[in-house]
């Protein structure tokens, strides 16, 4: 669950424009020479098309409304972290 918090949009965009990335978590495991496997993966709840409460892990694994968010928060991840994870 590690790697998908640090990179998961779930995590990372918990609504629209308000983006929370794990610079300092990242940094510290690539301090200690261990890789970060960057999952593109989950949804958050505003961008999914399940409307209920999480309560299991699959749950965030819910097909996003629009690819295209999707796809705008692929390449944000990547390109921040490109050359790190």
């Amino acid at each position: 669950d590690c790697a998908d918090r640090l990179t998961g949009w779930y995590w990372l965009e918990k609504s629209p424009g308000d983006w929370t990335f794990f610079d300092e978590d990242v940094r510290q495991v690539r301090d200690e020479k261990l890789m970060v496997l960057g999952m593109l993966s989950t949804a958050p709840t505003w961008a999914s098309h399940f409307k209920a409460p999480y309560y299991e892990y699959f749950d965030k694994l819910y097909q996003p409304k629009d690819l295209k968010q999707y796809g705008d928060y692929v390449e944000r991840v990547v390109d921040r972290y490109e050359g790190v994870i």
